[in-house]
C-alpha cells in the first residue's frame, strides 16, 4: 500500500510538471570581449579533462568468490581498484623538473571496466596461440631458469615446480596475438578503439604449452640486423600497433605465463627546423650510448638531438635511422614506455626498485621502447601526441586572445574567435569520443584562425624560439638560476626529475646477445 502511494505521488508530480511552461534553457557559454564563447577562455590556461574507460580483460582467470583467498587462477578485482590510479594530471616532465610545473593541459578520470572472458573465448584464444606457435630451442635465459643458475646442469633444479620442456616450447608472433585479441574484443564486450588490457594465464590448462612471444621480423632499418630474433628480445607482452584501414587499436596484452641557434633564424615562417646531429665515431668513445635528446638547460625546452654510431654499435647491429627517430620522439614530447610520473603520488618512476615491473612497458609497439622491435610510433604514442596537441592549440589560442584583448583589438578578432570557439567545441566532442586525430585537426584549425586574425589586426603573435631565449628569461617567471633535478638512476623519487636516457645496466642488457 505504501509503495502504491509513493508511485501515485510521483505520477502526480510528473503530470503537474507537464502542465507547466518549459523554462528556456540558457545558451551555455561565457560572455567575453569577443562575444559569447563556449570553449575558448581568453587568458586562461585550460585543461581538457576526460573520463577515460579502460577495459581490463582476464583470460584464463576467474573472479575470487566473496570472502575467499585468491588461488593461482583467481583474481580479486578489488585488489586492482585499490592499486590502480583513479586520476592522472599530465605534465611536461623535463620543463617541470626545472622547478616550474608545466601542465600539458590534459587530465583523466579513469573508469576501469573489469571483464572475465568466458570459456569459449579462452578456448579459441589458446587454440589460436598453440597453432600460431613455432617450436624452438630453449634460450639461455630459459636454461638458466631450469638450472636455477647452476651452469650446465643436465637435469632441472629440484626447487622449481615445473621445468620448461624443450620438446614443448613455442614462440608466438606478438603482433598476430595483438591483432587476434583486437579482432575478437566484441566477444567480451569491448568496443573497437577502446583502451583494453588483456591479462592472460594459460599455465594450468591441459592444452598448455611453454611459450614466449616475439617480433621475429623486426630488424634495424639501416643494417637489417634482426633484433627480433635475439633471445633477449623475447616478450611476455605487446600492444599499441597500428593497422592500415582499421579502427585505432588500443590493445595491450600481458601473458603472465605462471603469475602475475644562427641557422634557425633563417628558417622560413611556418616551418620548423628539427636540430638533429649524427656523429659517426671511428672509436668506441661513447661506451655504447646510442643517442640523447637535450633541452636548453635553462627552461627544459627541447633543443638538440644527437645520435652516435661507433664500431661497437655497428657490430651490435645498430644504424643511425632508428636511434634518431627515437630521440626525435623525445624532442617532440614523448617519454619511454618504461618510465613516467604518477601525478597522484607526485612520484617520478623508472624500471627500478618496486617499479621494476614497468620494464613491461617496453613490450609494446613503440620506437620509444628499448627492445629494438618497432620502427614506428605506435597507437599509444599517436594518442598521446594528438591529445597533447589538442590541449596545446586550445591554450595557445587562449593566450593569443588575451594578447588581443590587452591590445584593445577584441572587436576586430571577435568573428574569428567565435568561429574558432565552434571548432574547439567540436574538437572536444571528438576528444571525448577517442578520435584524438580528429580533435587535434579541428583544434589546429581553431588555433590558426585565432593567430591569423590576431596578426591581421596588428597584434603580432610569434612562436617561442628557444635558441633566441637562452639569455632572456626574465619574462618566464622562473626561479633565479633554476636548475633541473637530474637522476643518475631510475629509482623512484618524489617530485619531477629528469631520468638518464639509459643506465649502465640497461645498456649492458641492450647490447648483450
Amino acid at each position: 500500500m505504501k509503495h502504491t502511494a509513493i508511485a501515485a505521488a510521483l505520477l502526480s508530480v510528473s503530470l503537474l510538471a507537464g502542465c507547466r511552461q518549459t523554462p528556456t534553457t540558457p545558451t551555455p557559454g561565457t560572455q567575453t570581449d569577443f562575444g559569447l564563447l563556449k570553449t575558448l577562455k581568453p587568458g586562461v590556461s585550460d585543461t581538457i579533462n576526460t573520463r577515460l574507460k579502460v577495459n581490463v580483460v582476464f583470460v584464463g582467470y576467474r573472479q575470487t568468490p566473496p570472502g575467499q583467498v585468491p588461488t593461482a587462477r583467481q583474481i580479486n578485482t578489488q585488489d586492482f581498484r585499490d592499486t590502480l590510479p583513479a586520476t592522472y594530471d599530465a605534465v611536461n616532465r623535463i620543463p617541470s623538473a626545472y622547478g616550474r610545473t608545466e601542465k600539458t593541459g590534459t587530465s583523466f578520470d579513469f573508469d576501469y571496466n573489469y571483464v572475465f572472458a568466458d570459456q569459449a573465448f579462452e578456448d579459441d584464444f589458446f587454440k589460436f596461440a598453440a597453432a600460431a606457435g613455432t617450436n624452438i630451442e630453449l634460450t639461455r635465459q630459459e636454461n638458466y631458469f631450469n638450472c636455477q643458475g647452476a651452469p650446465g646442469c643436465e637435469t632441472p633444479a629440484g626447487n622449481i615446480t615445473r621445468a620448461i620442456d624443450p620438446e614443448n616450447n613455442i614462440v608466438i608472433d606478438a603482433l598476430q596475438t595483438e591483432n587476434w585479441l583486437a579482432d575478437n574484443g566484441a566477444r567480451v564486450g569491448v568496443k573497437n578503439g577502446e583502451y583494453t588490457i588483456y591479462l592472460i594465464n594459460w599455465y594450468d590448462r591441459p592444452d598448455f604449452k611453454f611459450h614466449s612471444y616475439a617480433r621475429l621480423d623486426a630488424k634495424d632499418t639501416d643494417t637489417e640486423k634482426k633484433f627480433g630474433e635475439l633471445p633477449n628480445r623475447r616478450l611476455s607482452a605487446w600492444g599499441g600497433s597500428t593497422r592500415a584501414g582499421k579502427d585505432a587499436q588500443r590493445v595491450w596484452f600481458y601473458d603472465s605465463v605462471k603469475e602475475l641557434r644562427g641557422a634557425y633564424k633563417t628558417t622560413k615562417p611556418g616551418t620548423y627546423r628539427l636540430p638533429a646531429y649524427l656523429f659517426n665515431d671511428g672509436t668506441d668513445s661513447q661506451g655504447g650510448l646510442l643517442g640523447i635528446a637535450y633541452d636548453d638547460g635553462e627552461t627544459g625546452t627541447q633543443s638538440f638531438v644527437y645520435s652516435f654510431l661507433t664500431p661497437g654499435l655497428k657490430k651490435a647491429g645498430y644504424g643511425f635511422t632508428d636511434t634518431t627517430v627515437h630521440e626525435i620522439g623525445h624532442h617532440l614530447s614523448l617519454s619511454h614506455p618504461h618510465d613516467g610520473y604518477d601525478s597522484e603520488q607526485d612520484v617520478s618512476y623508472g624500471p627500478s626498485g618496486k617499479f621494476a615491473f614497468v620494464n613491461l612497458g617496453d613490450q609494446s609497439a613503440s620506437i620509444m621502447s628499448y627492445n629494438d622491435l618497432s620502427r614506428t610510433f605506435g597507437q599509444f604514442n599517436l594518442d598521446s601526441q594528438y591529445r597533447y596537441l589538442t590541449a596545446a592549440y586550445l591554450n595557445n589560442a587562449n593566450a593569443a586572445l588575451e594578447s588581443v584583448r590587452r591590445a584593445q583589438k577584441a572587436s576586430a578578432v571577435s568573428s574569428a574567435a567565435k568561429s574558432a570557439d565552434t571548432l574547439f567545441t567540436q574538437a572536444k566532442t571528438k576528444y571525448d569520443a577517442l578520435d584524438y586525430l580528429g580533435a587535434a585537426t579541428l583544434a589546429h584549425q581553431g588555433y590558426r584562425a585565432v593567430i591569423d586574425a590576431a596578426n591581421t589586426a596588428g597584434v603580432k603573435v610569434e612562436a617561442y624560439k628557444w635558441f633566441e631565449n637562452l639569455n632572456g628569461l626574465e619574462n618566464l617567471n622562473l626561479k633565479p638560476q633554476a636548475k633541473a633535478r637530474y637522476s643518475r638512476t631510475f629509482l623512484p623519487q618524489p617530485g619531477l626529475v629528469i631520468f638518464p636516457e639509459e643506465t649502465a645496466h640497461q645498456r649492458k642488457l641492450r647490447l648483450m646477445k
